[in-house]
């Protein structure tokens, strides 16, 4: 942290605390784990797979949200981490909730080999093609704000 601290930028953690409305965040897939090697991971620590993902209160409203973090592992991008963001952006896409990206992320990580990203990802691209906002289908139903505001956060699996 005091490295990023030192370049003048916020943690995600510290992004997410000014974001979000005190109290209201909950985060999801927070013991996820990288899927390396105990050789590739000898001395190394992945929290949260190096994303944090859950949903909370922007100005009163419920938002979905997945703040890459940079302290670890320079942000970079594992298959669990994705598969934590694939989730909060298909809770965000049902409750019909707003998804907001914090972005701090080296890319991909080789450690994971690039096939490792990619393996089941159709179901990714499914989402991406669902939520993109060119997409016709997307400007009826996701980019549309709902008729009532959520009064109670959406359900957890």
């Amino acid at each position: 942290m005091a490295r990023q601290h030192a370049a003048g930028k916020l943690t995600a953690r510290e992004r997410l605390d000014l974001l979000m409305d005190e109290g209201t965040f909950t985060e999801l897939g927070i013991h996820g784990q990288p899927h390396f090697s105990q050789q590739a991971m000898a001395g190394r620590e992945a929290p949260a797979d190096g994303v944090i993902t859950g949903y909370g209160r922007v100005d009163g409203r419920f938002v979905a949200v997945a703040a890459y973090d940079f302290t670890v592992m320079a942000g970079s991008m594992g298959y669990t981490g994705e598969v934590k963001v694939a989730r909060i952006r298909g809770l965000a896409r049902t409750q019909r909730m707003p998804m907001v990206w914090l972005l701090d992320s080296a890319g991909a990580r080789i450690q994971e080999a690039v096939g490792s990203l990619f393996a089941g990802s159709g179901q990714l691209f499914q989402e991406e093609v669902v939520t993109a906002a060119s997409s016709r289908r997307s400007r009826r139903s996701w980019a549309r704000a709902p008729r009532a505001p959520p009064t109670a956060p959406p359900p957890t699996r």
